[in-house]
C-alpha cells in the first residue's frame, strides 16, 4: 500500500488526521485572497476525495456537472413533472444501484456481486436532489457559478457523514466571499473540541465492548447484551454527533454558518421529539422532499399512516438496502405514529423562559426520557446487527438469558480480562458519560431559559477546558472509523 492510499484510509477513519487536514486547509484559505478562496476549497475537495477513493472521483465530478446543467435547465424553462422525475431519478438511480449492488441480503440468501460504495454518495446525492427540487419549485434561482455549485456539492468536511446542508445559505455565503469571522471562528473551535470529546473519549472507547458483544451475542449473558445495546446507543450518538460537530466547526472556521445536526436527542420526551433532534438535516430532508409531497398529515388518517411509513422506510433503506435497516425504519415509523403529538415548549409558543429543565424540576421529565431512550435503543439493535435474524435473536436473548447472578455480572463487566482492568475501563466510561450528561442538561436548561449569548459562550468555554483535559488524559488515538461514513 503506497503512502497516498494509507493517508486516504486515515482521512476516512481517524478523527485527528481528518482534523489536521481540515485545519491545514483553513490556514491556507486565509492566506489566499478572498476571490481565490472558493477555488481553493474546491481544489482541496478534489484532493480529499481522490485520497479517500480515487476510483469514484470521475463519478462525483460527472454528477456535479450533470446536475449543474440540469439546474440551469430547470431555472430557465418551464419543465413538466415527467422531466423532473426522469432527471432526478437518474441521480437517485445511481445511489440505489450502488446501495443495492453492495448489499448481500443474507435474509434471502441472494448472492450479489459486491460493489464498493463511493465515499459520501448518500450525502452528496441528497444535496443534488434538494437543489434540483428547490430550483424546480422556484424556491431559489438556479446557481450560475459552477465553482460555487461544485463547492456546495463536494464540500469536503461534510462528505463523509454530512450534515446534508441546503444550498441557499451556503451558495449565498460563497458568493459574498469567505471572510474571517471572529465569533464564528471561536464557535468552530468550541464545536471541534466538543466533537473530539464525544468521538475520541466516549465513542471510540466504547467500540471494543460493543463489537465483541454484537459479533457473537450467543457467547454472552443477557446482562452483557443489555450493556452492549446501551453502550451502542451512546456510542452511535457520540460518534456521529461528534463528527457532525467537528464538520460544522470546520465550516464555521471557514466563515460559513451551518445549523446543528443534533440537539441532545436522548433528552427527548417522545420518539416524535427524538426525530426533531436526531440527524436534523436528514430528518428535514425527508420531511420536505418525501413526507410533505406525499401529503404529510393533512390527509385522511389512513393516508397519513401510509405517508409516515413510506418516509421511514426510505429512511431505513437510505442507510443500507437490507432487511434489518428496512425493519429499523418501519419500527421508527410505528413508534412515531404511536407517540404523543410533540408539544412545543412555552418559549416557542410565547417567547417566555421555560424553567422545566432546571435541576429542581427535571425529574418530572425522567420517565419520558427513559422510555424514549429504551425505544431508541431497541431500534439501534436492528441498526447494528449484521442481519434481521441476528437482531431478533439478540433482542430475544436480552430477555430470556437475563439474570443478575454474580457469575453473569462478572462475565458482563469483566468482558476483556478477569482482573480490575475491565473495572477501570467501566469506571472511566461511566465518568465520561456522566460528564456529557451534566453538560447536556445544563445546555438544555440554558436554552429553555433563554440565557443570554455572552453567558452561554462563557459556559461553553468552561466546558471546552474540561473536554480538553479529558481528551488529553482519556482520548483514544488511532484508526477508529466513523460509524456513519459507510452510509
Amino acid at each position: 500500500m503506497n503512502v497516498f492510499n494509507e493517508l486516504g484510509l486515515l482521512l476516512g477513519s481517524d478523527i485527528f488526521i481528518f482534523l489536521i487536514f481540515c485545519l491545514a486547509a483553513v490556514a491556507v484559505n486565509y492566506i489566499l485572497p478572498v476571490k481565490l478562496r472558493n477555488y481553493w476549497i474546491l481544489a482541496v475537495g478534489i484532493v480529499f476525495y481522490a485520497l479517500c477513493d480515487l476510483r469514484f472521483l470521475a463519478l462525483i465530478a460527472a454528477e456535479i456537472v450533470a446536475s449543474f446543467y440540469a439546474g440551469l435547465y430547470f431555472g430557465r424553462k418551464s419543465v413538466g413533472k415527467k422531466k423532473l422525475i426522469f432527471i432526478t431519478m437518474i441521480f437517485a438511480g445511481i445511489l440505489v444501484f450502488f446501495k443495492f449492488s453492495s448489499a448481500v441480503i443474507s435474509d434471502f440468501n441472494i448472492d450479489i456481486i459486491k460493489v464498493a460504495i463511493p465515499i459520501g454518495i448518500s450525502y452528496y446525492t441528497f444535496r443534488i436532489l434538494s437543489y434540483l427540487f428547490d430550483v424546480y419549485k422556484k424556491k431559489r434561482e438556479a446557481e450560475e457559478d459552477f465553482v460555487i455549485y461544485a463547492v456546495y456539492v463536494s464540500f469536503f468536511p461534510h462528505l463523509l457523514s454530512g450534515p446534508i446542508a441546503r444550498s441557499e445559505g451556503m451558495t449565498e455565503r460563497l458568493h459574498k466571499g469567505l471572510r474571517y469571522d471572529k465569533e464564528l471562528f471561536a464557535r468552530g473551535i468550541i464545536l471541534i473540541i466538543s466533537g473530539l470529546f464525544k468521538k475520541a473519549v466516549i465513542a471510540d472507547r466504547m467500540s471494543g465492548y460493543v463489537n465483541l458483544v454484537f459479533t457473537n451475542p450467543e457467547y454472552y449473558p443477557g446482562l452483557a447484551l443489555w450493556i452492549g445495546a446501551i453502550l451502542y446507543t451512546i456510542q452511535l450518538y457520540c460518534d456521529f454527533g461528534g463528527y457532525s460537530e467537528v464538520a460544522i466547526g470546520i465550516t464555521n472556521m471557514f466563515g460559513m454558518k451551518c445549523e446543528s445536526n443534533f440537539n441532545r436527542p436522548y433528552l427527548s420526551g417522545s420518539m416524535r421529539e427524538f426525530w426533531r433532534r436526531w440527524h436534523i438535516s436528514f430528518s428535514r430532508w425527508l420531511t420536505d422532499y418525501i413526507y410533505i409531497p406525499l401529503g404529510g398529515s393533512r390527509v385522511k388518517k389512513s393516508r397519513h399512516i401510509l405517508n409516515t411509513m413510506i418516509t421511514f422506510a426510505v429512511c431505513g433503506l437510505w442507510h443500507r438496502c437490507s432487511l434489518n435497516y428496512l425493519m429499523w425504519g418501519l419500527y421508527h415509523g410505528v413508534m412515531n405514529l404511536l407517540s404523543p403529538k410533540y408539544k412545543k415548549r412555552s418559549k416557542e409558543l410565547s417567547g417566555l423562559p421555560d424553567d422545566s429543565w432546571s435541576f429542581s424540576k427535571v425529574w418530572k421529565k425522567i420517565p419520558g426520557i427513559v422510555l424514549t431512550f429504551f425505544f431508541a435503543m431497541t431500534g439501534w439493535i436492528f441498526f447494528r446487527a449484521d442481519s434481521l435474524l441476528i437482531a431478533l435473536k439478540y433482542i430475544a436473548r436480552m430477555y430470556t438469558s437475563f439474570s443478575l447472578s454474580m457469575a453473569d455480572i462478572q462475565n458482563s463487566v469483566f468482558i476483556f480480562t478477569s482482573d480490575m482492568t475491565s473495572a477501570s475501563y467501566a469506571i472511566v466510561l461511566f465518568i465520561m458519560v456522566l460528564i456529557l450528561l451534566v453538560k447536556e442538561l445544563q445546555d438544555e436548561n440554558m436554552e429553555a431559559m433563554l440565557t443570554g449569548e455572552d453567558i452561554v459562550f462563557r459556559h461553553q468555554v468552561r466546558w471546552t477546558g474540561v473536554f480538553v483535559v479529558c481528551i488529553i488524559l482519556f482520548g483514544v488515538i488511532g484508526n477508529a472509523s466513523f460509524l456513519y461514513a459507510g452510509y
